[in-house]
């Protein structure tokens, strides 16, 4: 059972419309006296900033560098006394950032996608990961990196086929999205390639763009092979859009397909 499961809520979570729009409100202010009002001193105009362009996992860890509890706090902080408090909306007799509720969709994202679901699948339990993976797909559709990282550990753990419709649906939901692109290229194109397509795979991911030394040691009767991780090294695909560049002179750069995810994909760290 998941935990949202065990208790009921005293104030639902926002949608992930309503997370963006009143993201877009923020004025992201230069030292901004939410900021200074925070007793933790979360970098608040930077982690709505990032809300705000897609980039959640981003605005998490914005958030929990400064305060480890921000989930929780998210939940209990008094912040109509604190952040909100001091908001500037105030001075021009509107409704301050719902800051406390972000931060809540922020850190609910990443304990849903990051933490839980990947130990669990990395623990072979990656049915039990599904429900985590899938709230994390709907809240952070263009998080390549975590996106692809759960798609090849369910690869891997054999389970993605058994959630074909169910991802379909998310990326027809998401369409545009990289949800959309790498859920659809990797149940269709997965048998050729291993899973997701090796140049979207994550960073230092054990099965992922990584080349084997051409020489190898002998030492006594063991093999020492030399692994070099080419995964900062600039790779290009053909847009996600499903355009072919095999025919155009060269290949144009691995790029969201839409415009605010190219934001994230610009905006991570």
């Amino acid at each position: 059972m998941e935990p949202s499961n065990l208790f009921k809520e005293h104030k639902p979570p926002l949608s992930t419309d309503a997370a963006l729009a009143e993201a877009s409100r923020c004025l992201y202010c230069y030292d901004a006296p939410c900021t200074r009002a925070c007793p933790t001193h979360i970098d608040v105009p930077a982690f709505i900033k990032k809300i705000a362009s897609g980039n959640l996992r981003g605005s998490a860890r914005t958030i929990l560098s400064s305060n480890v509890l921000g989930a929780s706090c998210a939940r209990v902080c008094p912040t109509e006394v604190l952040c909100e408090g001091a908001c500037v909306m105030h001075d021009v007799q509107a409704k301050p950032i719902k800051i406390g509720q972000l931060q809540r969709y922020a850190t609910d994202w990443a304990m849903a996608h990051v933490y839980t679901g990947d130990t669990l699948c990395r623990m072979h339990r990656a049915e039990e990961a599904w429900p985590y993976y899938k709230s994390g797909f709907e809240k952070g559709p263009n998080d390549k990196g975590l996106i692809s990282l759960a798609l090849q550990c369910m690869w891997d753990e054999k389970i993605l086929k058994n959630h074909d419709a169910e991802l379909r649906e998310i990326a027809a939901d998401h369409a545009g999205s990289w949800i959309a692109y790498l859920a659809t290229d990797t149940l269709d194109n997965g048998d050729k390639n291993g899973g997701v397509d090796a140049q979207y795979r994550p960073r230092n991911y054990n099965e992922g763009p990584k080349k084997k030394a051409a020489t190898a040691t002998e030492t006594g009767t063991e093999t020492a092979t030399e692994w070099i991780d080419d995964s900062d090294v600039a790779m290009t695909a053909a847009e996600p859009s499903g355009s072919e560049s095999g025919s155009q002179a060269g290949k144009v750069e691995a790029k969201s397909p839409t415009p605010s995810a190219q934001a994230t994909v610009s905006s991570q760290h």
